[in-house]
């Protein structure tokens, strides 16, 4: 049994998917960013962000992508991961890292630019260079991803889980992914998987369509 903390369509989008894909019993556990931080949740993250896994043996795990392959280690048998050491588990590493380092830190300038900058006068031109940013970074995406349908080719991994996350973070930004024709052909096939339709539906969030 593994406990999930949460909230709603936040960087744990990605785990959840992955924990219905290996089909191990979980429980979603809600942190209301509109209250106080729980002193209890913490205790287990004092970072003040979600994710956080915790499994019954009480180890805690956070960061979404030390999850999602902390998952994947744990649960060989769901091949959400190529085997350590092999050139696919090298290259799964370089196209997560790359969207953890890049891609996720520019949609958090998009959304918080405030956050990114001390002059108020400012603020405008860090939300307008971090728009440029993603229209190229997901163009990148588009040329890892080839002639897909996944990252590893017809290997679903917790790449695509964490892809997925993205492309819903996209939703309030102006660049629609259908422009990119790799990920829209990825997002399609990652949205009709199981294990997303869950995920989305418990976000509120209509399929593929819902990208745009």
């Amino acid at each position: 049994m593994y406990q999930l903390f949460y909230t709603w369509k936040s960087a744990a989008m990605g785990p959840h998917v992955a924990l219905e894909e290996i089909g191990v019993p979980y429980e979603l556990k809600f942190i209301d960013f509109d209250q106080p931080w729980p002193e209890d949740y913490l205790r287990l993250n004092p970072h003040r962000k979600v994710p956080t896994l915790v499994d019954d043996a009480g180890n805690i795990t956070y960061q979404s992508t030390a999850i999602l392959l902390h998952l994947a280690d744990c649960h060989p048998e769901a091949g959400l991961a190529p085997a350590p050491g092999t050139p696919q588990r090298a290259r799964l590493y370089q196209i997560l890292f790359f969207m953890a380092e890049m891609l996720q830190p520019t949609y958090q300038m998009h959304f918080y630019p405030e956050r990114h900058t001390t002059d108020v006068a400012g603020i405008d031109g860090v939300d307008a260079k971090a728009t440029e940013w993603l229209t190229d970074l997901w163009a990148r995406i588009d040329a890892l991803l080839g002639d897909g349908p996944y990252f590893l080719g017809e290997a679903f991994s917790v790449a695509d889980c964490y892809m997925i996350m993205l492309a819903v973070w996209n939703q309030s930004h102006h660049t629609s992914l259908r422009s990119y024709p790799n990920v829209w052909r990825a997002i399609e096939a990652i949205a009709a998987r199981p294990s997303t339709m869950v995920m989305l539906e418990h976000n509120g969030i209509d399929g593929a369509a819902a990208f745009r």
